[in-house]
């Protein structure tokens, strides 16, 4: 079955599945290194707690102080370092 216009042209051939759009010719490599030039790496953003101001990335638990939104998550234990073991 055929879907025919009224003027009698068959139905365009990207109408039917499993086809897809390809490029006429090649990208340039100065066009393909624009595009890359925004795929560099950034620092990460840092805020301050609000608690004991040392710098935090965002929606993270303080790894100085142990709060998050404003109530303690990790208890922090004084003058014990897990390093010392």
């Amino acid at each position: 079955m055929t879907a025919r216009f009224k003027c009698g042209a068959p139905t365009l051939i990207a109408n039917l599945p499993g086809l897809m759009a390809v490029p006429k010719q090649r990208q340039s490599h100065s066009r393909t290194n624009k595009r890359r030039s925004q795929h560099k790496i950034e620092a990460p953003g840092l805020r301050h707690c609000p608690r004991c101001g040392a710098p935090r990335r965002p929606h993270r638990v303080c790894p100085n102080c142990g709060t998050y939104a404003g109530r303690e998550v990790i208890v922090q234990q004084p003058g014990v370092d897990s390093d010392d073991e």
